[in-house]
């Protein structure tokens, strides 16, 4: 492989590197809003049983409904980011051997050393 070749190659992994990045940053994020939504959910029902707020039907549906949607949501999510995670480190892993491979030679110009 040609040093173009090579370099386009890690261009491209570095491409797909900050896109995994992005999607795993957004798994997270939902994450954190099935957290949110599982509490608000459960405290919701918590504050009824004790009767603190009315047991209204539509209420409690509302609040179960969130409850398991959280849940879902954050299992769902949670499952995305283990495999963008393993993503993640398998195009780490091929960036390296490509960077490893390419032979790299250190030339020293006006005293500032660079690799090519």
């Amino acid at each position: 492989m040609s040093e173009g070749d090579i370099h386009d190659r890690v261009v491209m992994l570095e491409e797909r590197l900050e896109a995994l990045a992005r999607a795993a940053a957004a798994c997270r994020k939902m994450m954190t809003g099935a957290r949110l939504a599982i509490a608000v959910s459960g405290l919701w029902l918590v504050a009824m049983a004790v009767g603190l707020l009315r047991d209204d039907p539509v209420w409690l549906v509302a609040a179960i409904a969130g409850l398991l949607g959280g849940v879902v949501f954050l299992g769902s999510n949670r499952s995305t980011l283990a495999q963008v995670e393993a993503e993640i480190a398998e195009v780490e892993e091929e960036r390296a051997g490509l960077i490893e491979g390419a032979r790299l030679r250190l030339v020293v110009s006006n005293d500032r050393p660079t690799l090519h």
